[in-house]
């Protein structure tokens, strides 16, 4: 009868010792769970961020670096001075051709 005791005590050990783990597993599980889910809503606004900016950066264009025109600014000007626009009106084609777009244009050609 003594030992049928001891055993029942070392197995009830083990069973208590057992549920306590399934305890701590069970609640790094739902850690998990809703770490994954925030990183995945993260990602979604980190996605969506990105966008917009490359949507910004896209709907503006310098005629102007440093001081010194663009390389596409001059390419540019020398397309429309070719095909005939008089050098006084450049700034506006460009301007209205940009705008036309949906790109805003910053600075101004002397």
């Amino acid at each position: 009868m003594q030992q049928f005791k001891q055993e029942m005590n070392s197995v009830q050990n083990k069973l208590n010792s057992t549920l306590q783990n399934l305890r701590v597993t069970k609640a790094c599980v739902i850690k998990l769970k809703k770490s994954c889910r925030r990183a995945a809503a993260q990602k979604e606004r980190a996605v969506k961020k990105a966008q917009e900016d490359t949507l910004k950066k896209r709907s503006v264009h310098h005629l102007m670096h440093k001081g010194v025109y663009t390389e596409e600014t001059q390419n540019l000007i020398h397309v429309l001075v070719k095909a005939g626009c008089s050098r006084d009106s450049v700034t506006h084609v460009i301007s209205a051709v940009l705008k036309a777009a949906g790109i805003s244009v910053i600075g101004k050609i002397s």
